[in-house]
């Protein structure tokens, strides 16, 4: 398990956690920020018989209790085994498009915490494809239910 120290400011656009056997990744309590996530943050290993990198082995990230009001397109692109995704007390107040999809991107998203992230609604199609088995939306301002449907 890795922690990073508290209010550290560590992630840079070309830094990259997923390389070697790295499964769970706790980056709560920083000053991390939607423009500080990219692809390369979270790549794999370099793979030099196919000049790409590989897709990232971590299964459990904590993001929670940063400043990631958004998500870049492309910020999952290596976390194909991303079981567990923690947002929470984030000031994400909207899901934007590129948010949306970046979270519609896990194939094997089963854990989602969206709590505390100031969210009024969410898009009808936010599921759309999600296998999420358990969804947290405590502390937010929701006025209506979302549709959970693309869950069931």
């Amino acid at each position: 398990m890795y922690n990073i120290p508290t209010h550290a400011k560590i992630i840079g656009q070309n830094n990259a956690f997923g390389g070697g056997n790295l499964r769970f990744l706790d980056l709560t309590h920083n000053k991390i920020t939607g423009d500080s996530l990219s692809k390369n943050t979270f790549r794999g290993k370099f793979n030099e018989a196919q000049g790409t990198y590989d897709d990232s082995t971590i299964e459990k990230l904590l993001l929670g209790f940063n400043e990631i009001a958004y998500l870049r397109p492309d910020t999952f692109w290596y976390l194909k085994h991303l079981t567990t995704l923690e947002l929470n007390n984030n000031p994400l107040s909207v899901i934007g498009d590129s948010t949306m999809r970046e979270l519609q991107s896990l194939p094997h998203l089963y854990i989602l915490h969206l709590g505390s992230t100031n969210l009024t609604s969410l898009p009808d199609t936010m599921f759309t494809g999600m296998k999420v088995e358990t969804l947290y939306l405590n502390g937010n301002r929701l006025t209506q239910v979302p549709n959970l449907t693309p869950l069931s």
